[in-house]
């Protein structure tokens, strides 16, 4: 959410992934592609958020099947 007052362009948002997970899939509303997914950090830029709009993003991760 942007609690600012005034909107926000070029916003980084930054989700870095657990070891023993593997990224799977990812949706928002609305909808944005993230830019990059390797296997510890998934990055996309949101290029405008107004002043008090929000995005939902939700990121799908995988237990992977060596992890202990």
């Amino acid at each position: 959410m942007n609690q600012g007052t005034v909107d926000a362009t070029d916003v980084l948002v930054n989700d870095y992934i657990p070891g023993g997970m593997s990224f799977v899939s990812s949706s928002s509303t609305p909808s944005f592609v993230l830019d990059t997914v390797d296997s510890l950090l998934a990055t996309s830029t949101i290029p405008a958020l107004a002043a008090g709009a929000f995005i939902d993003l939700n990121i799908t991760l995988k237990i992977d099947d060596n992890f202990q």
